[in-house]
């Protein structure tokens, strides 16, 4: 039913073999591994990452390759080319998942109908990163968690998830006809791709019928995010797109109905007198203004 997809660049064996480990012990075992290793063989971490392969190369659904490119994106993109389930759950190289996360994705994908396209589940996250100025921050919350879900209206529920960029890739299940059709992951993206995905794989917000997005409001994956991030050395590609000198250029209109709307929508609440020309107006200046690094075309 999955194609489990890990990507890994340069990590510790000891985080490696977890993320591994905790697929295996999935309750749902239909499923198969495909890691692409970006990893340059003389890393430090590359002989202990190719002894754990070697003991995982007798699990009959596991799978290990070389990636041909650079880039995450890259690797996500070929990893996909080798499987054919008909859906794509990703997970990082240093993230993990606990037991009854593919289960609940199996569950929610067989409720839902042939129209969606992707689905995602709440977990746990500890982030650590420091800073250019050497400070260093850690955190531990929760993620893709929303108390008030079940009292969200669904048509707005869609469009929040554009307005927010609330999902992380370990928590995601995607359609692999509708990735394919959009063309993956933007490969040229290095920062952000994953929320670049999610807005192809949705659609013209403006069509918000033909859009359909499942969540469940249950624990069953954790997201590390390690203090090497590309934050740490200023190298931000986004970095153009924040202030207001960056949203001033945005078509007035749509920066009203942005300003206006977007506190209710954060508090989850429910805005029922919005109507379609504002809900565009305010995907779009999202997109435009605070999440799109390059041109693209929302089909």
């Amino acid at each position: 039913m999955f194609d489990v997809i890990i990507p890994i660049y340069r990590i510790d064996p000891a985080l490696f073999k977890r993320c591994v480990d905790s697929v295996f012990a999935q309750s749902l075992n239909d499923y198969t591994v495909w890691v692409v290793d970006g990893t340059p063989t003389d890393a430090d971490t590359y002989a202990g990452c190719m002894q754990l392969v070697e003991e995982y190369d007798n699990h009959p659904r596991f799978n290990y390759f070389r990636q041909s490119g650079t880039g995450v994106s890259q690797a996500r993109n070929e990893a996909v080319t080798l499987g054919s389930s008909p859906f794509i759950a990703w997970l990082d190289g240093d993230d993990y998942w606990y037991p009854e996360h593919l289960a609940e994705l199996q569950g929610c994908i067989t409720t839902t109908s042939e129209d969606h396209v992707l689905w995602w589940n709440a977990g746990d996250v500890t982030i650590k990163f420091t800073t250019t100025r050497g400070n260093t921050f850690e955190s531990a919350k929760n993620f893709n968690y929303h108390p008030h879900h079940p009292t969200w209206n669904p048509k707005y529920h869609g469009l929040h998830f554009r307005l927010d960029a609330i999902i992380f890739p370990s928590s995601v299940a995607v359609r692999r006809s509708r990735f394919e059709e959009v063309g993956g992951f933007l490969e040229e993206v290095w920062l952000g791709e994953d929320q670049l995905l999610w807005y192809h794989l949705c659609g013209d917000a403006r069509q918000d019928d033909k859009v359909y997005l499942s969540y469940q409001n249950d624990f069953v994956g954790v997201y590390r995010q390690h203090d090497e991030d590309y934050f740490d050395k200023g190298q931000n590609p986004w970095q153009d797109l924040y202030g207001d000198e960056a949203r001033d250029k945005c078509d007035a209109d749509l920066k009203s109905n942005y300003l206006t709307y977007w506190g209710p929508l954060a508090d989850w609440q429910q805005p029922d007198d919005i109507t379609d020309e504002e809900w565009h107006d305010i995907t779009t200046y999202r997109l435009t203004a605070s999440t799109n690094p390059v041109s693209i075309e929302i089909d």
